[in-house]
């Protein structure tokens, strides 16, 4: 699903006669204007435009970087929140503002990103965004498979991602470039995790970079990374010593 990166402007930047743009502006990284055209109008927002030469429009971004900076901790988790899931809607993805959250489906794999708030906010000082990325696989879900009736869930990342991702962060009043940076990496380390998970050579690079650990320790939880494994790519499955002990930290827990 992820492709080439496009460019996101501010409507400050826009022309309202003639919808050129008038200056260089804010920059902020999305997907290219075909990807939208392929999705039902349902699946677009309808709180972003676009323009003709495939530059977009982020409201939500405006919005957040216009803030006040006496804006509740809800107001700037929901703005933030609300530029993430108008960026992944534009590639079909599905935002649910309610319990913020995105979910996207690639092949059989579908995550749900979820986006939490931290307990101790600080008016005007800090607000903690937590992501945890939790990945199904889609036939094992439709045949009720899976530990403690969490049916095809295969995969959970939470904490900290191996490739050193901190999935939270403080995002009271980031710039631009700040918002944009964390979009790029969820873009590239959360959401194409959905197809490494699905192809064998990549899954077996994955390994080869962070070793097996994480993958056990996926299924000491209510995750069914093996039976997938057994079930897709056996002889991967048959390569992993399951009763090994796992180290380093176990992942960090997260409740709404």
């Amino acid at each position: 699903m992820p492709g080439a990166v496009n460019s996101f402007v501010l409507m400050s930047d826009i022309d309202a006669d003639n919808g050129a743009r008038t200056r260089t502006g804010t920059w902020f990284p999305t997907r290219p204007q075909s990807h939208a055209r392929d999705q039902p109008p349902a699946a677009r927002s309808q709180r972003l435009f676009r323009l003709e030469d495939g530059i977009t429009v982020s409201l939500a971004l405006e919005h957040y970087l216009n803030l006040s900076s006496h804006a509740s901790p809800k107001e700037v988790f929901l703005a933030y929140t609300d530029i993430i899931g108008e960026h992944f809607a534009l590639a079909g993805a599905k935002y649910v503002r309610s319990r913020p959250r995105i979910t996207i489906a690639d092949g059989d794999v579908e995550l749900e990103l979820g986006f939490w708030s931290g307990r101790f906010n600080l008016a005007e000082r800090h607000v903690q965004l937590e992501m945890v990325a939790s990945y199904v696989f889609e036939p094992m879900r439709k045949e009720k498979l899976g530990k403690n009736g969490k049916h095809g869930l295969i995969w959970v990342s939470s904490g900290w991602l191996q490739t050193g991702l901190d999935l939270r962060a403080n995002i009271y009043r980031q710039d631009a470039a700040q918002v944009a940076d964390l979009i790029s990496r969820i873009d590239k380390e959360i959401v194409l995790f959905c197809r490494t998970l699905q192809r064998e050579q990549q899954l077996r690079a994955h390994i080869d970079a962070f070793g097996t650990d994480e993958i056990v320790r996926q299924e000491s939880t209510n995750c069914s990374i093996r039976a997938y494994l057994v079930r897709t790519f056996p002889q991967l499955a048959a390569e992993i010593a399951w009763n090994a002990t796992p180290r380093g930290p176990a992942r960090d827990r997260r409740t709404r």
